[in-house]
């Protein structure tokens, strides 16, 4: 049934681009990781329940608002990340016995924070999983202990690390980071997973910030992905140029909650993905999302409308920018310029005219 409704799904996407009725894509240019045709629908998201064969990757980014969650699965494989608040938990539990699922292969609490980790106790004491994997194996809060005391239970936590790896048919796993979480800030302690499924990869990046993207870019780590889940909830402490160039999505998900008191997603990292041409979307405008592949294609679900980004400057994708523009000294430098502005300050050119005709001057250590 799956296969006969994949081939409908192609069929409708060839008829609708001839229209024009599809969205653009959009896809940025020159990463490591091919694009792929990107089709997007607007309905109640579909799901694998009464069909574990259909060779489909499922990645369900769970609406559970200012929070994190996400179910993968394949065939009859579930990884769970996160699941959210303390209160989110139930509405997790139900969202994937929904599914036909009874029980989890992987749970991956990515940090300790509770917008994370707060639901994975009530996940654990009614999916059990058979690995359950923590940056750390303590943490100082109510909702962590009770999600270690219900691991315990089980098969306990595994710490995960860089170069932590497995399999699963053709879907890789791969842990790229952390390296060492006891010299972290929480938040910088998370696991970034890459899942890849023959040639289209999903980031997965918790709450990472700026510093930990710089280390993790010079780790040489492939970073590449057609799917980024947006860090911090789009907030302007992480997507930095250097981590985002090194990615290079086509398509950005940003877990968040409507009218949240952080301001998040941040206009600024809103902007940024629109410059790069990044196709992106957000649970409070569009509920849970899901975007499915049979590693080739990706298809993007929504239980509401997808949101449009406006407001951006029109500049192009993150592999054509040759310079980098000081807002405030009005100066461009470089990209190697030892006097770079912090990310918030910066503004992105494809040439030196594009730069001077914009009003900005050269640098004078980089002279660019």
């Amino acid at each position: 049934m799956k296969r006969l409704t994949a081939i409908l799904a192609v069929i409708l996407l060839l008829f609708t681009c001839a229209c024009g009725q599809i969205p653009d894509s959009s896809t940025a240019t020159a990463s490591s990781t091919p694009s792929a045709t990107v089709a997007v629908f607007t309905s109640a998201p579909d799901g694998p329940s009464g069909d574990t064969q259909s060779n489909t990757l499922y990645a369900y980014f769970i609406d559970v608002g200012q929070a994190d969650s996400a179910l993968l699965v394949y065939n009859d494989y579930t990884v769970l990340i996160d699941a959210g608040n303390v209160a989110d938990g139930p509405d997790v539990v139900s969202f994937i016995k929904k599914l036909g699922i009874s029980s989890l292969d992987v749970v991956i609490a990515t940090h300790a924070h509770e917008d994370h980790a707060g639901g994975l106790a009530n996940v654990l004491s009614n999916l059990p999983a058979e690995k359950i994997y923590s940056p750390v194996s303590g943490y100082s809060s109510a909702c962590f202990r009770e999600f270690k005391e219900e691991a315990e239970k089980q098969n306990g936590i595994i710490l995960a690390r860089q170069g932590l790896s497995w399999k699963e048919g053709d879907v890789k796993f791969n842990v790229l980071w952390p390296i060492a979480p006891e010299n972290e800030d929480t938040n910088n302690t998370s696991i970034v997973l890459k899942v890849t499924y023959k040639s289209v990869s999903y980031l997965f990046t918790g709450d990472i910030e700026h510093d930990a993207e710089s280390r993790l870019v010079e780790t040489g780590a492939d970073l590449s992905a057609n799917i980024l889940k947006s860090g911090h909830h789009g907030s302007d402490t992480s997507s930095s140029y250097l981590f985002m160039r090194s990615v290079l999505p086509q398509i950005a998900v940003i877990s968040v909650g409507e009218g949240n008191s952080y301001g998040h997603p941040n206009q600024s990292v809103l902007d940024k993905y629109a410059q790069a041409e990044i196709k992106t979307y957000r649970t409070d405008h569009s509920g849970t999302v899901t975007v499915s592949t049979d590693g080739t294609a990706i298809t993007v679900t929504t239980a509401g409308s997808s949101e449009e980004l406006s407001g951006a400057t029109a500049t192009p994708g993150f592999s054509q920018i040759q310079y980098i523009g000081n807002k405030n000294s009005k100066n461009f430098h470089d990209e190697s310029c030892s006097s770079l502005p912090k990310e918030e300050n910066r503004i992105y050119f494809a040439s030196r005219q594009s730069a001077v005709d914009s009003g900005y001057s050269p640098c004078g250590i980089c002279n660019p």
